[in-house]
């Protein structure tokens, strides 16, 4: 009996030791206790916790601490094994270095979104649903735009279209086009400032076509540069 008890102090004792975050002897939620019992989860919680105020330091507090609640609760928080958070700390850790080694956050290297609301036929009839717009943008040396666009529409009709914008020599405006093996034009998108907003711009209107749902379009869509906030890693490691 002694012995049984002994092992269980040693073992406790082991638990509480390990190098954490946070305290150890407090921890309630299974993810706190896995983190606690294993050196390897302690360890990345601390570079996580170091690398997570390094990035409050130099970025936008509020837009990353909202990130931060996020990631948490909906990927963190969603692990029951050790192996699972393992990599989920490993991968908010390279997105937190990637945001720490960019420049502050910038009209041109951010993730925009707007909330709408769309007509859609659900199970108990038709509806007035609220979805999210959004649009991703990646400034690159030769002063190009790499982006990433997706609006929902009528019955979750969606349209997408990711590629680079070219910037105007006469004014501040970058430029989209695709064309077919004709040369024929499909898209023409232009993207610019309008006072306080961003604005994502089918010229022609014709875009749908190649790259919208039946019912989807894209007209002129309007992004408030206060819905902004830091992006954590380049557009094209995004799963779209």
């Amino acid at each position: 009996m002694k012995t049984n008890l002994l092992i269980l102090f040693l073992y406790m004792q082991s638990m509480y030791c390990l190098s954490a975050s946070f305290d150890c002897s407090k921890a309630a939620t299974h993810i706190e206790k896995m983190i606690c019992t294993d050196q390897t989860l302690s360890d990345l919680d601390e570079v996580l916790s170091h690398t997570y105020n390094l990035a409050l330091s130099s970025h936008n507090a509020k837009g990353l601490i909202t990130y931060q609640r996020s990631w948490l609760n909906e990927q963190r928080n969603l692990c029951d094994h050790q192996k699972c958070l393992k990599t989920e700390y490993k991968r908010r850790i390279a997105q937190l270095n990637y945001l720490i080694k960019s420049k502050p956050q910038h009209i041109f290297n951010a993730h925009y979104s707007k909330q709408h609301k769309i007509g859609a036929v659900e199970k108990s009839g038709p509806e007035h649903v609220s979805v999210v717009n959004t649009l991703d943008i990646e400034q690159q040396k030769d002063a190009s735009l790499t982006f990433a666009y997706t609006s929902i529409n009528s019955n979750y009709h969606t349209c997408y279209v990711y590629g680079n914008a070219k910037k105007n020599k006469t004014n501040d405006t970058f430029i989209f086009k695709s064309i077919d093996k004709e040369n024929k034009e499909l898209c023409t998108i232009h993207i610019y400032l309008n006072n306080n907003s961003i604005v994502v711009h089918d010229i022609n209107n014709n875009c749908q076509n190649s790259y919208c749902g039946m019912r989807g379009i894209i007209g002129k869509d309007i992004f408030l540069l206060n819905s902004g906030i830091p992006r954590f890693e380049p557009i094209e490691n995004l799963n779209f």
